[in-house]
């Protein structure tokens, strides 16, 4: 005959994972515990802890996997969105020291109201 997995109470879970009850309850709510690594009746809840720890490393790795193999592509077309960026801003900076120049050397300055005043 084989034998059945432990359950244990919300309390235990918590303590064995070294969580606060809290977030155990919220974990529940977000369906981060998968449904099959706990029995609930009414309000009460047991947990196979065996269960729970493997689904946990599980997702654990893979999310860890997931990390390493992000697309290079979306990386190279992020780096030439910031190279491209990088040129418009430069060639803003240009064209504002090209008029600045323009107007340190005329005697006439623009204002506001794009009417010409005569500098005093």
């Amino acid at each position: 005959m084989s034998e059945l997995p432990t359950y244990v109470p919300l309390g235990t879970m918590a303590e064995k994972l070294s969580l606060a009850e809290i977030t155990l309850r919220n974990w529940l709510r977000e369906g981060k515990i998968p449904k099959h690594t706990y029995i609930k009746v009414g309000n009460t809840y047991r947990f196979n802890f065996e269960a729970i720890e493997k689904e946990l490393l599980a997702c654990t790795q893979e999310q860890t996997f997931e990390d390493t193999l992000k697309d290079p592509s979306l990386d190279a077309e992020l780096e030439a969105e910031d190279l491209n960026l990088d040129a418009e801003l430069e060639a803003e900076d240009l064209d504002l020291d090209a008029e600045l120049e323009v107007a340190e050397h005329n005697p006439f300055v623009l204002d506001d109201t794009n009417d010409y005043q005569e500098e005093y």
